[in-house]
């Protein structure tokens, strides 16, 4: 699918491409009668062909088939305990730094150590 949905997008992209050259030419066509008649507003009068309003809808609608298409296989489950499953089995969930934090340390017994510590290192500079 992801070939047929790049196809799709390439085809649409130069359909885009191909309809917006159409209006400036037409624009330049129009303008150009314009100044040979004299009538300013024949722009507003005539408007944009049908044919590449047509040509403009079925580009955006190819492209939106072409990026689902290019999507497809990659869109997980929109169920949370369906996305949390697969994403606990990657070891990536999102509760992952609740499960990894350290363990209630007692602070007054790491005081006690850090000053035996402390002392430890006085004890070496005398000696």
């Amino acid at each position: 699918m992801y070939l047929v949905g790049s196809i799709e997008l390439i085809i649409s992209l130069l359909l885009l491409l191909h309809s917006g050259y159409s209006v400036y030419e037409f624009s330049h066509f129009i303008k150009y009668l314009s100044n040979r008649s004299g009538d300013i507003s024949l722009f507003e009068k005539k408007g944009i062909p049908l044919d590449i309003k047509i040509e403009v809808i079925i580009a955006v609608l190819l492209s939106c088939i072409g990026a689902t298409l290019l999507t497809l296989g990659r869109l997980t489950s929109i169920k949370f305990a369906d996305a949390i499953v697969q994403k606990e089995k990657s070891g990536n969930g999102p509760y992952v730094f609740l499960e990894r934090r350290p363990a209630f340390a007692n602070l007054v017994e790491k005081r006690n150590e850090v000053m035996k510590w402390k002392q430890n290192l006085q004890e070496k500079k005398t000696t």
